[in-house]
């Protein structure tokens, strides 16, 4: 019985069409666009006042809180890439 299954074209098709599915359903990504990017800060616990060397210097990190400047500040977290929002939103 599983021999004449295996012979028969149109097991062949239905198998084919079912293993092309489980492979779409693998590769495929399960969000579009800006949706899969997550960004997310550090916690300032993991690095603040934790010596890093770079460059053959020492750096301590520490938090410090200072007032805005009314121009020149950078904000946070802003993609400064145009190409990479037009990429996103497409």
């Amino acid at each position: 019985m599983l021999k004449q299954l295996l012979n028969n074209p149109f097991f062949g098709i239905v198998f084919s069409f079912i293993l092309g599915l489980g492979i779409i359903s693998i590769i495929r990504p399960g969000c579009k666009g800006a949706e899969c990017e997550k960004l997310k800060a550090p916690n300032p616990a993991d690095w603040n006042g934790q010596v890093y060397e770079m460059a053959s210097k020492c750096y301590e990190y520490a938090i410090k809180t200072v007032d805005c400047p009314a121009t020149g500040s950078i904000e946070s977290f802003k993609d400064n890439y145009p190409y990479r929002q037009s990429v996103l939103r497409s």
